[in-house]
C-alpha cells in the first residue's frame, strides 16, 4: 500500500496515479473534457473580501481504467496553490514573479466505485471484506467513520475465528466487548495460535477503532491508514497461503538434482535460442 496515493491532492495536468477499483492492473485517468468546477457560494458572496487562496472550489470529475475501461466518478473541493513555474528558467523572470505560478488543485472527498486502498485476499470472509469495503468508501470524506468500520471488520474477524461474541448471564444473553474478545485470544494463545500472532496488530486496530467509535476526537486519514497497514498485514498472515506456497516450491526446487536443473535450465535457453 502506498500511503501517499491516498493523502495527495491532484490536478488536471498531474493525476494521481490511483489503481482502477475493478481490475486492478491499471491506473485510472481523468476522461478528457470530465474535469467540472466552480467557486461555492460562500465564496462567491465574498469575492472581494478574500484572497485567491482563500477561495474554494468545488469539482467533479470522472476517471477512465485503460485497461478494463471501468468508469469512476469523484467529487471534492478545490483550490489555488503557489508553485514552482517550470518555465521560468532565467533568474530575471524568476525575481520578477518570485518564480511562482497558480495551480488550481483538487482534494477528493469521494469516489464511486470507492477504491481498494490494500489488497483484501481472495479467502477473506465476506463479512469482514464487506466492512473494510465500506470503510475504503468513506476514507476520503468521513475518516472517523472509516475507522468505525475497520473496528466492526475486526469483530467480524474473530467471529470467524470463534471467539465467542456473547455470554449469558443469568439467562439473558449479553454482548461481549471487543476488548474482552481479544483478552480471550491473550489467555489462551496455544489455542488461538494464528491470531496469538498477530496479537499486536488486532490491538492496535481495536485502540483506533475505539478512538473512532467512543471519544470526541476526530481521527486523520494518517490514522486510518496506519489502521490500514495493520489490517492488510493482519489478512495476509492469516488468509494469504504465499508462504505456504513458497515453501512448497523451495522443498520441490531442493529435492531435485543439481543435474536436472542444469539440464532443464539448458534446454529452456536451447529452446529460446
Amino acid at each position: 500500500m502506498d500511503r501517499n496515493l491516498y493523502k495527495s491532492s491532484f490536478t488536471e495536468q498531474n493525476p494521481i496515479k490511483w489503481m482502477c477499483p475493478k481490475c486492478q492492473k491499471a491506473p485510472i485517468k481523468i476522461k478528457e473534457k470530465t474535469l467540472n468546477f466552480d467557486l461555492t457560494s460562500q465564496s462567491r458572496e465574498n469575492l472581494d473580501l478574500l484572497m485567491k487562496e482563500e477561495l474554494r472550489f468545488v469539482y467533479t470529475c470522472i476517471f477512465k481504467c485503460r485497461t478494463c475501461s471501468e468508469i469512476v466518478t469523484s467529487n471534492g473541493y478545490g483550490r489555488t496553490i503557489e508553485v514552482l513555474d517550470p518555465k521560468v528558467d532565467d533568474l530575471e523572470s524568476y525575481q520578477k514573479n518570485n518564480g511562482l505560478m497558480d495551480q488550481m488543485t483538487f482534494f477528493p472527498k469521494y469516489f464511486y466505485p470507492h477504491l481498494s486502498i490494500f489488497d483484501i485476499p481472495v479467502k477473506t470472509p465476506n463479512s469482514v471484506k464487506k466492512e473494510i469495503n465500506q470503510s475504503f468508501e468513506l476514507f476520503f470524506c468521513n475518516p472517523s467513520s472509516s475507522g468505525n468500520h475497520l473496528r466492526i471488520a475486526l469483530e467480524h474477524l474473530l467471529t470467524h475465528f470463534k471467539i465467542p461474541k456473547n455470554r449469558n448471564n443469568k439467562g439473558k444473553r449479553e454482548p461481549i466487548f471487543l476488548g474482552s474478545r481479544i483478552n480471550t485470544v491473550v489467555q489462551n494463545p496455544k489455542k488461538h495460535i494464528k491470531l496469538d500472532e498477530v496479537i499486536d496488530e488486532i490491538k492496535a486496530i481495536k485502540w483506533l477503532g475505539n478512538t473512532a467509535s467512543h471519544s470526541g476526537k476526530q481521527l486523520t486519514k494518517s490514522d486510518i491508514l496506519d489502521g490500514y497497514e495493520m489490517m492488510e498485514h493482519v489478512l495476509h498472515e492469516l488468509f494469504d497461503n504465499k508462504k505456504e506456497h513458497i515453501k512448497k516450491l523451495a522443498k520441490k526446487i531442493n529435492e531435485n538434482s543439481s543435474c536436472n536443473l542444469s539440464y532443464n535450465f539448458s534446454s529452456r535457453i536451447i529452446h529460446f535460442l
